[in-house]
């Protein structure tokens, strides 16, 4: 009897551990995201001249302006379904509104009494957040706008500039410069500005937030050219070798790589570019000048959005992993300001 229980024991042994090995096998690992769909902001002239805000899908335009006044897209920015486009509309016998586009509805945050711009949106926890500058009557002021309220960064002593905002967690950081004496390269946290470069005209263009680190990108001048520069946690790190002039427009840290999008100059003309850890890859052949605007990465894939020349117009364009992707036939100038990427 003894046995027979021994025996019993030991079956009911190994058949857990056969069904353990079993599950362990069935696990699938979980596949790497792939884009979805590319979103790419900016605007195109239309036969009158005016400029048409506009937002590309996968290469296929809508148009967010009538055509009858001046208007530009300059960010987009996607949650779920919905798509937001920040830019500026001109209003007829008015003046330029800072707007932004929910899913092609305008929302207006100025009032047009002055002219104003928006550069950059930011969506977190369901608010949107706005950053761009409006005029005093004297003075460019720096603002940002959480679901429709302003938050003035900058005062009426010098014009000041909000070119991108990023939340992180309850943060709000705005980047951007201030134009006394020369421009001072800058940005605010929660409305608290930090200089970055106040010696040499300077800018910054975009931010981005890694964990606890903050960086900026733009250019810095060093006397007889401009160096594109990032600061991170406000120390400068040089992109460019001052060869050549050069400035970033960009920024996007993932993992341990950071890629700065911009222009350099050859010779005679500037060259879309973008560089991966100080290294520049050429997206334009230097034969017109060409800008890269906006920088977004999904693994190894790199999507750069700006502009090109074919000779005789501008043409909006998007290039991945270094291969060109028209946004515009050329008819018209046009200009890819900012791209976005939806994974699956």
């Amino acid at each position: 009897m003894k046995s027979l229980k021994l025996s019993i024991v030991l079956l009911l042994c190994v058949f857990i551990v056969s069904c353990k090995k079993k599950d362990d096998t069935t696990v699938t690992p979980t596949p790497a995201p792939t884009v979805k769909d590319v979103y790419v902001a900016g605007y195109e002239e239309n036969s009158a001249g005016r400029q048409i805000a506009k937002l590309w899908k996968n290469g296929v335009a809508t148009n967010l302006t009538d055509g009858l006044t001046m208007a530009q897209a300059h960010a987009v920015y996607v949650v779920g379904s919905d798509v937001y486009v920040a830019g500026y509309a001109d209003k007829q016998n008015v003046g330029r509104i800072a707007t932004y586009w929910k899913n092609g509805v305008a929302v207006g945050l100025t009032d047009g009494k002055e002219n104003a711009y928006a550069h950059s949106i930011f969506v977190s926890g369901g608010n949107v957040y706005v950053s761009g500058e409006e005029y005093d009557g004297s003075k460019y002021i720096a603002k940002y706008w959480k679901n429709g309220v302003v938050t003035t960064l900058g005062d009426a002593s010098s014009h000041t500039y909000g070119e991108s905002i990023v939340v992180s967690g309850s943060d709000v950081y705005v980047s951007g410069f201030e134009n006394k004496t020369t421009y001072y390269a800058k940005y605010w946290k929660n409305g608290v500005a930090t200089v970055l470069a106040a010696t040499k005209n300077a800018i910054t263009k975009e931010i981005a937030v890694s964990g606890s680190d903050v960086y900026a990108v733009g250019y810095e001048n060093a006397g007889t050219k401009n160096i594109c520069k990032y600061w991170k946690n406000g120390v400068a790190v040089s992109v460019s070798d001052g060869t050549f002039d050069a400035s970033g427009e960009s920024i996007k840290v993932d993992g341990n790589d950071v890629y700065v999008a911009g222009k350099q100059a050859n010779a005679n003309k500037y060259v879309a570019t973008y560089w991966k850890n100080g290294i520049a890859t050429a997206l334009s052949d230097g034969k017109q000048t060409a800008m890269a605007y906006s920088i977004a990465t999904l693994g190894s894939d790199v999507y750069v959005a700006g502009v090109d020349h074919n000779g005789t117009k501008e043409l909006a364009k998007y290039w991945k992993n270094g291969v060109a992707v028209s946004l515009s036939d050329g008819t018209n100038n046009a200009t890819a300001l900012s791209i976005f990427l939806t994974t699956n």
